[in-house]
């Protein structure tokens, strides 16, 4: 990590931008980059620490790699790559005021006008990635059609929930509290920003 610090000492600070951006990610590279390290050296250097996680994005969500977002003030991906979701991108942030700018930069001036099929198709794309979210942590639903499905049976668009495994396990009320608010915060995570799901799951594991 001394040669990423050299050249951001050398090009960063004044570099005349109206912010000075230090910028990780690769393509088809084998090792992990070390977010805390570079998050050192943004701070170092007064940048923000943005990362494009495009090309592993998939190995992020199914917790193979570590996740940007931790570290990042901001983090970049495709939706139609490793997630197979709708051709399109997002950007997340854990900064509010960031995340208003940003909003305000894509639209209406560069994103245009809105493509409908693509945003179902992003839709269905984390929908999916919330069911088997939950089931990595032991919350186990199926799909399930709800009225004027546009889906198929077999892929609905509803979650069905059920009690009978976990009463059978001698679970009661406070334990259904508990299981809802893993399902409710999972929800909320993957719609604000997907990523961040993870760290929460792991945390709940332990």
């Amino acid at each position: 990590m001394e040669r990423p610090m050299i050249l951001a000492e050398r090009y960063l600070p004044g570099a005349g931008w109206l912010e000075d951006l230090l910028l990780a990610g690769y393509s088809s590279y084998p090792r992990h980059l070390e977010y805390e390290k570079f998050r050192e050296i943004a701070d170092e250097v007064g940048a923000i620490f943005m990362v494009d996680a495009a090309h592993y994005i998939g190995l992020v969500a199914g917790k193979a790699f570590p996740n940007p977002i931790e570290h990042a003030d901001a983090v970049t991906f495709t939706t139609h790559k490793a997630l197979r979701g709708a051709r399109g991108g997002s950007i997340i942030t854990n900064n509010e005021e960031m995340g208003l700018e940003i909003q305000k930069g894509l639209f209406p001036n560069a994103q245009g006008g809105s493509l409908y099929n693509q945003i179902a198709g992003k839709a269905v794309c984390f929908h999916e990635a919330a069911a088997k979210m939950l089931d990595r942590i032991g919350v186990t639903l199926n799909f399930n059609t709800i009225p004027f499905d546009p889906r198929p049976p077999y892929s609905a668009s509803g979650l069905r929930i059920g009690t009978p495994s976990v009463t059978t396990q001698g679970m009661k009320e406070e334990e259904m509290v508990q299981v809802a608010d893993l399902i409710t915060e999972t929800d909320f995570l993957l719609r604000s920003g997907f990523i961040p799901v993870i760290r929460v799951v792991a945390d709940r594991q332990h």
